[in-house]
């Protein structure tokens, strides 16, 4: 299987990440653009997988059918408002290791989604976990697998 548009995918998907990166960092940072940028890195990594799907092992296809998810809840879903809960620190009498802002997954629990499945993966792989830290997972296996086609 030959990917003809494997630069451009790549650099679509990493562009998109850098862009949310940059959008969740900033302290001013309007919640309605740090909603867009995961949008558009979740289209992109998802796009980018679809490529790629049939040579991930099982194992790691949890991830991604975790993130498409997220993916179908943020774009399909009228009233499905943000997928991101922030946290800040407080002033704790213990000093955090990282300062600032930290969006995580948010349940979908109560949102109607088609894949039982796919619900049932984000909640267990994705729940409460850093939102960067898993799309930074995700981006570098399909720069991965990217590179073996």
């Amino acid at each position: 299987m030959k990917i003809e548009n494997k630069e451009i995918l790549l650099y679509s998907m990493n562009k998109a990440y850098e862009e949310l990166k940059c959008a969740m960092i900033e302290y001013n940072t309007n919640e309605k653009e740090v909603y867009f940028r995961l949008g558009s890195c979740l289209h992109w990594i998802m796009d980018c997988y679809e490529r790629v799907k049939e040579i991930v092992p099982e194992e790691q296809k949890i991830l991604f059918l975790s993130l498409a998810a997220a993916n179908n809840a943020q774009k399909h879903l009228k009233e499905f408002e943000k997928m991101s809960v922030i946290t800040g620190n407080g002033y704790p009498k213990q000093y955090p290791k990282r300062y600032g802002v930290k969006y995580t997954w948010k349940s979908l629990e109560e949102v109607p989604l088609n894949s039982r499945t796919e619900k049932k993966l984000y909640q267990e792989k994705l729940l409460g976990k850093n939102i960067m830290k898993t799309l930074t997972e995700a981006k570098r296996q399909i720069e991965d697998y990217l590179e073996r086609e």
